[in-house]
């Protein structure tokens, strides 16, 4: 497959549709957007897994913002924003982590975590 490069784009609609599924899927199930954007854009579309990954995180933040705000106004009892919180600052380190580990990890180690991820 033809890695995608800086002058390749794949079609906006398929990005859209990517994107549709996503969001559903993660207001539906609750699971992270990312568990079925990185693949799709790895495996299907021909991006770099590192590349997946940052395109992934960059949605992330849209995606999350409209999430919340819609479960804020459809089911505000479904919030806790204690266990929010506590979620929120393991994940910082987390990241903080992970974003130093994934500079020197090769993507042959990285692609073999998230398939081991997926199938958990």
């Amino acid at each position: 497959m033809e890695q995608v490069t800086a002058d390749t784009k794949p079609p906006a609609i398929g990005m859209a549709v990517l994107g549709l599924i996503a969001g559903m899927s993660s207001a539906l199930l609750g699971i992270g957007a990312g568990a079925l954007v990185v693949p799709t854009l790895s495996g299907l579309m021909g991006f770099r897994l590192k590349r997946s990954v940052g395109i992934s995180l960059g949605a992330m933040v849209g995606i999350v913002a409209v999430g919340l705000i819609t479960e804020v106004v459809v089911a505000f009892d479904n919030i806790r924003w204690d266990l929010g919180l506590a979620l929120i600052i393991g994940a910082q380190i987390g990241v903080r982590v992970g974003g130093r580990i994934i500079k020197f990890m090769p993507d042959k180690v990285l692609r073999y975590l998230l398939f081991a991820l997926l199938i958990v």
